[in-house]
Order: structure tokens, then C-alpha cells, then sequence
């Protein structure tokens, strides 16, 4: 293929180049080429001149001459040693060596240092357009090659802070998320199990809310237990003189114990019905006949103790206990009809018949 100087400048016009000749006249006239040629030609006399220009040429750019460019044979410093110093501040210069016919002995340590090609003296023009095409050539594509790959590694460290970000931003969603779980009524639950497409969403929150009312309102549910059974007992005992704060203390125990419920939404429906038994029972006046007050205390004395196990099922549980629930609604009902029968009732109808 014919190298003209149009292709060779395609790959050399941007390189930067040491160029060490000791001889003037050959020095002068060999750069007015290389300038053809070269981006920057720096020139120096001799092997030791050239190191220093070349570690000044780094220390002021932070870069390596693209190409050394030495005579051989030269004063001071001949080119072998320079560039033997040279390979080992950059051990992947690119060097081109210039040679004389009495330079033959200097051949084989240059080879040793990996030379990139010789020019023989006198230079040749077709000489020097074959071996600075190949040179130029090979540095431009390697200058590509490193500019692709820092662009790739540039992209690769881009998106691993965006990934970073992403999981950053992905847990704090996570956060927020669980949050409103705990605070969440059964509707957003809902509405969240649908988005999220997942079945356990609901389950997760509930056993959630059951530890959170253990550990912090159960203890107040079994006191009111406490309070009110001691008040029931009290007018069991009281045969018909009815102690006159015991049926206050009763009701605003039931209502406080709703009040606990309502904060938790698997306990809607025991919440509001135990608070309607509570308006209930305070709103109507109980019978006047001593015997039904009697099997009304004694059937809700009852209750308490079916309650009372309730909250202990409930304290033994990760999972709300509802199955408990209708058979303590059906219970309260019940109380709630001999509360508010009527006392002209047959006084012969068994309070059990009630139940059926």
C-alpha cells in the first residue's frame, strides 16, 4: 500500500515528540520533516540533555512524549542509556532509533528495550513515511482504545451511583412504607395489598397491631377486668341492696374497655358492640324484681369469665383472637334483653329458655 504524508497525518498530526540528534546539520533538517508531521518536536543534543527534557516535558504536563525519536551514537549520554532510563520512568514508550552503519554493536540492546523501528542514516524519505505511519498508527489506536475504555469505565462508575441512589431512594420508600402499614386502617391496608400485589400485606400489619396492643394496652384491658368483675361480684353479693356506685363503675368499665378495642381495627366490631352494650345497659333501669337482677349478675359474671380467658388467649397469641368475637357480642345481646325485659315476663319462663 503507498503511504502518502495525507494518511500518516490522519494518525500523527496530534502526537507530541522528543527528537535527539547530536548532529546539527542533520538535526535541523530532519526536524523541518518531523514538523510536517508532528503536533510538538522538542529537540535535544545529546542522550543526557534529552532525559532531562523529557522528565521536564512530564513534570510541566503530567504526560509522556508520545514518541522518542534518538541518534545512537552521541556525547554525554549515548541514546541506548537514555532510553534505557527513560523505560524505566514509562515502560511502554514508544521509541525510534536512528543508526549509522558503525552503530551495529548498540542494535541488540535496542532491540532488548523494545524499539518501535530504526531509520537508517542517511534517512530515506520513503523510510521514514513506512515506519512513522506504523508507529503513529499503532499509538493513535491504542489512544482510542484507552479513550473507550475510560468512557465505559466513566459509564460504569455513572451508573453504579445511580444504582447506589436507587437502593438509597428504594429504602427510604421501604421505611416510609412499613410506617404507614403501622398506622394504616384496614381500607389503606387494602388498598395497599392490591398495589403491592401481595397476600401477607394485611397479615404482617395485624400481627404487628396484636404485639403493639400487647405490650401496650392489654394491661389495661385485664385491669379493667379486674375492676369490673369486683363490682359484678359485689352486687351478686349484695342481695338486691345494690351498692350505689357499683352500677356506674360497671358501665364506664365497659366503655373504657371499648374505647381500648376501637384503637385496633380487627377489634371494630367487638369495640362498637361492647360500647352499645355499655349506652345500653346505662340508658335502661334494671328490674325491679330482685331475683332477675340476681340472674342478670350471675349471667354477666358469667361473661366476665369467658372474657377473661379471651384475654388471655390474646396475650398467649402472635395472631388476633376474633373467633371469640360473635360469642361474646351474642352473650352481651343477651344481657341486654333481660336487662331491658320487661317485668310483667312470665316469672315461671326459665332464663334459660332465653338462649334459644
Amino acid at each position: 500500500m503507498k503511504i502518502d504524508n495525507k494518511t500518516i497525518m490522519k494518525y500523527s498530526k496530534n502526537l507530541n515528540v522528543l527528537y535527539i540528534e547530536d548532529n546539527e546539520m542533520l538535526r535541523n533538517s530532519t526536524l523541518r520533516i518531523f514538523n510536517t508531521y508532528f503536533n510538538i518536536v522538542d529537540i535535544a543534543e545529546d542522550g543526557a540533555k534529552g532525559l532531562a527534557m523529557y522528565m521536564k516535558y512530564k513534570n510541566e504536563t503530567a504526560e509522556y512524549y508520545d514518541i522518542v525519536i534518538t541518534d545512537i551514537n552521541m556525547p554525554n549520554m549515548n541514546g541506548i542509556e537514555m532510553s534505557q532510563l527513560i523505560c524505566l520512568e514509562n515502560n511502554i514508550q514508544s521509541l525510534i532509533f536512528i543508526t549509522a552503519y558503525n552503530d551495529s554493536s548498540y542494535l541488540q540492546n535496542a532491540i532488548d528495550i523494545s524499539a518501535d523501528g530504526f531509520l537508517s542514516k542517511p534517512i530515506i524519505p520513503e523510510q521514514i513515511q513506512t515506519l512513522l505511519y506504523k508507529v503513529s498508527k499503532a499509538i493513535s489506536d491504542s489512544k482510542e482504545i484507552t479513550i473507550f475504555f475510560n468512557h465505559v469505565e466513566k459509564l460504569n462508575f455513572e451508573l453504579e451511583n445511580q444504582n447506589a441512589q436507587l437502593k438509597k431512594k428504594n429504602e427510604e420508600l421501604e421505611k416510609s412504607y412499613r410506617m404507614l402499614n403501622t398506622l394504616a386502617n384496614k381500607d389503606q391496608i387494602t388498598s395497599a395489598k392490591k398495589k403491592q400485589k401481595t397476600k401477607n400485606i394485611e397479615e404482617i400489619y395485624l400481627r404487628e397491631q396484636m404485639q403493639q396492643f400487647v405490650n401496650e394496652d392489654l394491661q389495661e384491658i385485664k385491669d379493667l377486668y379486674t375492676e369490673i368483675d369486683s363490682n359484678v361480684i359485689s352486687v351478686i353479693n349484695s342481695n338486691g341492696d345494690i351498692p350505689a356506685d357499683a352500677i356506674e363503675d360497671i358501665m364506664r368499665g365497659f366503655t373504657q374497655y371499648a374505647s381500648l378495642l376501637s384503637f385496633y381495627t380487627f377489634f371494630t366490631e367487638l369495640a362498637a358492640a361492647m360500647k352499645d352494650f355499655a349506652v345500653t345497659l346505662r340508658d335502661n333501669p334494671l328490674p325491679d324484681d330482685k331475683q332477675k337482677i340476681n340472674d342478670i349478675f350471675v349471667l354477666l359474671e358469667s361473661f366476665l369469665f369467658v372474657l377473661n380467658k379471651w384475654n388471655k388467649d390474646l396475650e398467649n397469641s402472635d395472631d388476633a383472637v376474633s373467633f371469640f368475637d360473635a360469642s361474646i357480642i351474642s352473650d352481651m345481646n343477651t344481657i341486654t334483653i333481660m336487662w331491658t325485659m320487661s317485668d310483667t315476663l312470665d316469672e315461671e319462663e326459665d332464663v334459660d329458655d332465653m338462649f334459644f
